[in-house]
């Protein structure tokens, strides 16, 4: 998703911790565009499948699978919710999301194929580099640049 043209992307604030850490977020800021990117470890029984499915099928949005993690994509954002189990939850999620925080001057522009590589991406990261999650490399693996 890195543009094409315009200034580079820029982290403009990053707050990823591993280590027992439930939460994390980054604020992009370039090509004109911003984009938050957030995840939150859930409890196993805090969203089933269905329920994830289910959000998929929302007005706009599209379902995304890679692997055992599932989640939706649309113009605006995604999310994947993608199994991180531990001895005490082994059913547990964690749920990263992705949003463009656009003006509604862009509204005909299409994101959706940018937001679904973003997506993984950053899922692959907080799930393999961050929380080091059991069974993340089915997420492909990290490349570095």
């Amino acid at each position: 998703m890195l543009p094409k043209h315009g200034t580079k992307f820029t982290e403009k604030f990053q707050s990823f911790h591993g280590g027992g850490s439930n939460t994390g977020h980054c604020f992009l800021r370039g090509a004109g565009m911003n984009i938050g990117i957030n995840y939150t470890v859930h409890a196993g029984s805090e969203f089933t499948e269905a329920h994830i499915e289910e959000m998929a099928k929302a007005p706009g949005r599209s379902a995304l699978t890679i692997g055992k993690a599932k989640g939706d994509v649309s113009n605006t954002g995604g999310t994947l919710f993608v199994p991180c189990p531990t001895k005490d939850d082994p059913g547990s999620l964690v749920r990263i999301e992705a949003a463009y925080y656009r003006h509604p001057d862009d509204v005909q522009n299409s994101w959706k194929e940018d937001f679904r590589d973003l997506i993984i991406s950053a899922a692959r990261h907080v799930a393999q580099d961050v929380l080091k999650c059991e069974g993340s490399k089915e997420l492909g693996e990290n490349r570095k640049n």
